[in-house]
């Protein structure tokens, strides 16, 4: 049985790092068109006054964004070396971690810091009548 060779290992460095950034960069080219284009229909659906609320929200979606890769990245690397020392048991602990932290900040937090959103969700949301067969 043949085992193949990581190309990370002997593949030259400009080689890798070019094929790992294109795709990145065109993700990102993706996605400021796809902005662009949102812009455009949300100008012309709801006026100047949906362009100001996305400008204003992109940021902290941004942020929070970065916030997010920051930590995902960081904690993966770190459980991926501690899988290659075979310390499995703290590579679960770090993943088991992230996904507190994630949750917590993205899940839990904003329904403990912004309580005074809960009557326009309830406003906006349609109730059914009759519980709901997928619960």
């Amino acid at each position: 049985m043949e085992t193949e060779k990581n190309p990370l290992g002997y593949e030259p460095v400009g080689k890798r790092l070019l094929s790992f950034s294109v795709p990145a960069i065109i993700s990102c080219l993706i996605n400021s068109v796809y902005n662009i284009v949102d812009q455009v229909f949300i100008g012309q659906g709801v006026g100047y006054l949906g362009n100001a609320a996305t400008t204003v929200a992109f940021p902290i979606v941004t942020i929070l964004l970065a916030f997010s890769t920051l930590i995902g990245a960081g904690s993966s690397a770190y459980a991926a070396i501690k899988l290659g020392e075979k310390k499995e048991e703290e590579s679960e602990r770090t993943l088991h971690m992230l996904w507190i932290i994630l949750r917590s900040f993205y899940l839990e937090r904003p329904l403990i810091c912004f309580p005074s959103f809960y009557p326009i969700w309830q406003e906006q949301m349609e109730v059914p009548d009759s519980p709901c067969i997928a619960c």
